[in-house]
This record gives C-alpha cells, sequence and structure tokens, in this order.
C-alpha cells in the first residue's frame, strides 16, 4: 500500500496509507511519518533534541559510592579530604556515608565539585570515567 504524507512547512504533519492520494499530499517511503522533515527532494528524520546542561546531567545514570570514591582518588582526593571538607556538614557527611548510590545532580556532588576547585564539565566527565569502573 502506498504512503502519502501532509507536508507544512518542511514538517510531515499527517500520512494516509488508505490507498488514495488524497489533495495536498505526496508520496513518501513507507516508512516516513508525521514528524519527518522534508526538503523538496528527500525526507529525513528530526535531529535530536539538544538537551540542556541540567537535562543531560540529569539523564546520567548514578553512580555507587565505590565508583564516586575511587574515581576522587583518581584525581587526588581522598576520603579523609571529603570527610575534612564536610566536618560542617552533618547532612552532607550522612549522605557521603550512608548514600547507595550518588545522582550527577545530587547536592553534595556540586557542593564537593565547589569544594575542591572541580568544574561542572570536569564533574560530567569524570562522571563517565566512573561508570567504567
Amino acid at each position: 500500500m502506498s504512503n502519502f504524507v501532509l507536508v507544512q512547512n518542511g514538517v510531515v504533519v499527517q500520512a494516509d496509507r488508505t490507498g488514495g492520494k488524497p489533495q495536498g499530499f505526496i508520496k513518501a517511503p513507507e516508512d516516513v511519518c508525521p514528524g519527518y522533515l522534508f526538503d523538496g527532494e528527500a525526507f529525513t528524520l528530526p535531529p535530536p533534541p539538544v538537551l540542556t546542561d541540567a537535562e543531560r546531567r540529569g539523564a546520567m545514570p548514578p553512580i555507587t559510592p565505590r565508583q564516586l570514591r575511587l574515581t576522587l582518588l583518581s584525581i587526588g582526593i581522598t576520603e579523609a579530604q571529603v570527610d575534612a571538607a564536610l566536618v560542617n556538614d552533618p547532612a552532607g557527611q550522612i549522605e557521603w556515608k550512608y548514600a547507595t548510590y550518588f545522582k550527577r545532580t545530587h547536592p553534595l556532588v556540586d557542593g564537593l565539585g565547589i569544594g575542591f576547585s572541580i568544574t561542572p564539565e570536569q564533574i560530567d566527565s569524570l562522571w563517565g570515567y566512573a561508570q567504567d569502573l
């Protein structure tokens, strides 16, 4: 069966596979559906959405305390240094000692970054490194 699509402003907005060609529709490959782009010659998938830094960080998988500690150690930051940095932060101490996983967006992660002069971009890179440990 043929696939006919309606294109508006370069975007496929409707597909019809009922057999007849509706007025204003054009023939398209079978896999083309609403959302595809059309430049007058070819149909293409739209580019993936561009995520904000916050969205991208929120999508990063969590890491274990072991992965976090080994990653920090790989850049010369010891558990003792983290303990010292958290000496005036009882909630941070509890998170550091007892969390079963860490999300990239956890405030403790950003707080440690600030305390140890690690930029958010460097933390992102280290997060990827930690995933492989």
